[in-house]
């Protein structure tokens, strides 16, 4: 089963973050783009894994309250196959703490983890056909400041039905407040 660790949003967060996603559909921006109910923030990829109960566990074990996100900026990643756009997270040192210690606690364990530099947003879309000079046009003044309380930390299991990609929630931690 391939896991990841997420944030993972009420549905009207969701639903404020969809509407970004639908105003590239209205313009006939081309590229896969992510459903509504797949929209999360991955704290950690973990992939290919049958040691759930172990990533329960640790996750149990983090010890960390409530917080606020704040979602800023649009950007992009190139990719060969087309960029993945994405919403970014204003710096956050709770947030970073929380994913330097699970990548410390799940290498610890022998997990292998990527490596890059931690780089918080929200996937909205993959392949997306916009070359550079369309991509800074689009988005140059774009500037999106959405403040989003954060109380619990999700393990999450990616699953394709139908040839569609569903991310599931298979535990939820509330944090304390």
């Amino acid at each position: 089963m391939k896991v990841f660790i997420a944030l993972n949003f009420k549905d009207n967060i969701k639903s404020e973050i969809y509407s970004i996603i639908e105003k590239l559909k209205i313009d006939k921006i081309q590229g896969k783009f992510v459903s509504q109910f797949n929209i999360h923030l991955t704290i950690i990829y973990i992939g290919e894994t049958d040691k759930i109960q172990l990533l329960k566990d640790i996750i149990d074990n983090i010890n960390i309250k409530s917080f606020n996100i704040v979602l800023n900026n649009l950007g992009f990643f190139h990719n060969k196959g087309g960029n993945i756009f994405w919403i970014g997270i204003a710096e956050n040192k709770i947030l970073n703490n929380l994913y330097n210690e699970l990548y410390l606690k799940l290498g610890n364990l022998g997990f292998i983890l990527d490596s890059r530099e931690y780089h918080p947003h929200i996937t909205l879309a993959r392949k997306l056909k916009l070359n550079d000079d369309e991509i800074r046009s689009y988005f140059l003044d774009y500037n999106y400041n959405k403040d989003i309380f954060c109380n619990s930390i999700s393990l999450m299991c990616s699953e394709r039905i139908n040839d569609e990609l569903i991310y599931r929630e298979i535990y939820k931690k509330d944090l304390s407040n």
